[in-house]
């Protein structure tokens, strides 16, 4: 092996490594905020809860909707009635979007530059243009969307 040879495979297995320490292993849990408690946003917290995820967050305008998403969610999740403060809360992993389709676009562009990943709704966008800014949020910010 010349040395040429060594130093890119030393570099790569070192990237290696350093992407490995980044990875979330098997046992680690994500933490989930959910953004939007009606009915589908608690029908997808219990679905998140059941592949494992903890679901920390809980964000509506609507008091009901959020007493009633805290309800669905792990105990000692955080309420919020703001989604900009959730996004805000460096332990959160990822938000689901489950608001009024309108808010899809703008909420996933916030939380991806928060450094949330992020599983949306359908419709995923009302323009294509909005579509457009997703798309380009998501791979400046490096996040990963659903």
């Amino acid at each position: 092996m010349n040395r040429r040879q060594f130093t890119v495979t030393t570099a790569a297995a070192a990237q290696s490594a350093l992407g490995y320490q980044r990875t979330i292993g098997a046992n680690d849990r994500i933490r989930v905020g959910v953004i939007g408690a009606g009915g589908r946003g608690r029908y997808l917290t219990g679905e998140f809860k059941e592949i494992g995820a903890e679901m920390a967050a809980v964000c509506d305008v609507a008091e009901a909707n959020l007493e009633a998403g805290l309800k669905a969610a792990s105990t000692g999740a955080k309420p919020f009635d703001n989604y900009k403060r959730l996004l805000e809360d460096k332990s959160i992993d990822a938000v689901i979007v489950s608001t009024p389709d309108h808010w899809h676009a703008q909420m996933t562009i916030d939380a991806v530059e928060a450094g949330k990943d992020v599983y949306v709704e359908k419709p995923l966008a009302h323009t294509i243009a909005e579509g457009y800014c997703m798309i380009e949020a998501t791979r400046r910010t490096k996040r990963i969307v659903q």
